[in-house]
């Protein structure tokens, strides 16, 4: 089986490929031989059993991806409101932008 990237899989599908992971070592497979049958790197499947190690069955369930909302930003929700509008209302020249 090839081995596709499963960063574009479902998160069900994810999940499901873990459980594969974790049932096959479990009847005792190499973890090569896992990777090989599963479709998953070597590294993948060797994460995939110590995530299972240290925290059970529930640390492979889906979780959220990426950043939570507001997170991280250089802009408040006012600023970034302000910004918007100006750049709406008037011409990149007008603004002195570096690419007018």
């Amino acid at each position: 089986m090839d081995k596709d990237d499963a960063r574009r899989l479902s998160p069900a599908e994810q999940h499901e490929r873990r459980r594969q992971v974790i049932r096959s070592f479990k009847r005792g497979t190499n973890k090569r031989q896992i990777g090989r049958d599963i479709g998953l790197s070597y590294s993948a499947v060797c994460t995939t059993i110590e995530r299972y190690e240290t925290g059970g069955a529930k640390s492979l369930a889906p979780r959220q991806r990426g950043r939570k909302v507001g997170e991280q930003r250089s802009l408040s929700a006012q600023q970034e409101a302000h910004l918007q509008r100006l750049i709406c209302e008037r011409r990149p020249e007008q603004l002195k932008m570096d690419f007018a």
